[in-house]
């Protein structure tokens, strides 16, 4: 029992190791990119709000809301702009 017990916690250390890694390496990410406000991705795509969502649902941006306010990573943009121009 003993011996399932310490693979369990093995398991689960391993586990959260890895993700505490992942979590680290998206906030380093996300403080080396640049993020655009809703208004300006509206400006530059010429599309509303709910297209953006849209969007963001089908992972063709990546967004993040702060203080209530949607924000897109500037490279997943720029990257949208080149898919759909091309």
């Amino acid at each position: 029992m003993t011996i399932i017990l310490k693979r369990i916690e093995f398991m689960l250390q391993t586990y959260f190791e890895e993700q505490r890694a992942a979590r680290l390496q998206m906030y380093e990410a996300a403080n080396k990119e640049k993020w655009l406000d809703s208004q300006t991705v509206k400006l530059m795509l010429r599309k509303g709000d709910r297209t953006l969502f849209n969007y963001v649902q089908s992972g063709k941006l990546i967004s993040k809301k702060i203080g209530g306010a949607n924000f897109y990573l500037q490279s997943s943009v720029m990257n949208f702009l080149e898919r759909t121009n091309a």
